[in-house]
């Protein structure tokens, strides 16, 4: 792996860090309406990873029944291996 790619990396992680420590903070009802907000589809890398962040404390939250009827509402069940 080339620096370049290492430092990308990092940085990536770091913003994963960022992301997960304000979903924490929000609400349950507010985690909800970002993941369906970003939606179901194909989306950018970036917000891929904020979805996939905020669904992890959902289910911490909620558990995985609720993140299951979460992620069939939008069509990602699938993707998900449930």
């Amino acid at each position: 792996m080339t620096y370049t790619q290492t430092a990308a990396r990092k940085t990536q992680a770091e913003g994963i860090a960022v992301v997960k420590t304000f979903a924490r903070t929000q609400s349950t009802e507010a985690l909800i309406e970002a993941i369906k907000l970003i939606g179901g589809g194909l989306v950018s890398v970036d917000r891929r990873m904020a979805r996939a962040v905020m669904i992890d404390i959902y289910t911490e939250r909620a558990g995985e029944a609720a993140t299951n009827v979460l992620l069939g509402e939008l069509g990602m069940l699938d993707e998900f291996d449930m």
